[in-house]
């Protein structure tokens, strides 16, 4: 019913996947310096969609910035990168979501987990899913995918 004036506004790289991937990231790199291991210790790899602007540069930097691999494709037709603004309060928050590029994940564009998975290199492997009702192209076929 009015404005509120805000004490600061930041842009954040963010998302469930993401935020999860640059965690896994910081501690593989910080138990391999701390161990001396190195690339032995484990590596992180992200899959999405993300669009040729600045949001993507943002997204890729702190991708890089965690020492995770960035296996982030760009869609055809220009879709930009999803954003979502989040109204943070002292009691609760909203959110504004622009799906943008994610929208249009299939598991077409993770073909290449699977070549990991059946690597004679791998011996483990996580997978982590989110964004899902956001991801209208992955979900009729994701269960099937996962099964592989």
């Amino acid at each position: 019913g009015g404005d509120t004036e805000s004490k600061d506004v930041r842009q954040m790289a963010g998302g469930s996947a993401l935020n999860v991937a640059v965690q896994l990231g910081e501690m593989l790199k910080t138990h391999g310096e701390g161990a001396g291991v190195g690339a032995a210790c484990g590596k992180c790899s992200f899959f999405g969609l993300v669009g040729d602007d600045d949001f993507g540069t943002v997204l890729r930097r702190r991708l890089v910035d965690a020492q995770v691999e960035d296996c982030m494709l760009t869609p055809e037709g220009g879709a930009g990168t999803g954003v979502c603004i989040v109204l943070s309060g002292s009691e609760d928050r909203a959110f504004v979501t622009q799906v943008g590029a994610t929208g249009q994940l299939a598991t077409s564009h993770l073909s290449r987990v699977l070549s990991i998975l059946y690597s004679d290199e791998t011996t483990s492997l996580s997978v982590h899913v989110s964004g899902f009702y956001s991801c209208a192209s992955l979900r009729p076929e994701l269960a099937e995918f996962l099964k592989r």
